[in-house]
């Protein structure tokens, strides 16, 4: 088992996922079939064998048992699901852009918006977003690990926000979205 697909699964784990503990589960639900893929390789890269995915009303549930990676991945994240800085910084940057890359994708966001300014002209504003409302903390660590990349952000409440037309071209180009995930509005 690597330690880099341990933190790979901790990052799904910590948005759309979860851990019931006292009957040793580990699932992932997304509408998004590409992220279910990704998932699910993930899962297969770790040895796990035997898993569930069910299907319903618009969402996909990936789950599967294990003991040991369900005490692994606690010792990461802990019970408050908290991103482990301490474990990110060890990895080479090019881990660390799939770890973002994973979080942006699974509870992070684009919008546009256009406003008229005082001179009637219209002005299109571009922004990249990532929500963690299970653990604000994890903004503050997402801000540090982008900061790695020389990407500049913001916290508003729930919202990480990448803004400006340097920063968002340095997000496209160093971190992105994983290919094929339908990436949302925020």
């Amino acid at each position: 088992m690597s330690h880099i697909d341990k933190l790979k699964l901790a990052a799904f784990i910590i948005t759309d996922g979860g851990i019931f503990e006292k009957r040793n589960q580990i699932f992932f639900d997304s509408t998004d079939e590409k992220l279910i893929q990704c998932f699910v390789a993930t899962v297969k890269q770790l040895g796990i064998k035997n898993i569930s995915i069910n299907r319903g009303h618009g969402t996909i549930e990936v789950s599967f048992y294990s003991k040991k990676l369900v005490k692994d991945i606690l010792k990461l994240i802990g019970k408050q699901k908290t991103i482990n800085l301490n474990e990110i910084l060890k990895l080479p940057k090019s881990k660390i852009k799939e770890i973002l890359r994973i979080l942006f994708s699974t509870d992070g966001g684009v919008s546009l918006s256009v406003s008229i300014g005082k001179d009637g002209k219209r002005r299109v504003h571009r922004k990249v977003t990532f929500t963690s409302k299970k653990n604000p903390e994890n903004l503050k660590i997402v801000q540090f690990l982008l900061k790695l990349f020389d990407i500049n952000s913001k916290i508003h409440g729930f919202d990480l926000e990448i803004k400006g037309k340097e920063n968002l071209m340095k997000f496209q180009k160093l971190i992105g979205f994983i290919e094929g995930v339908k990436v949302t509005g925020k």
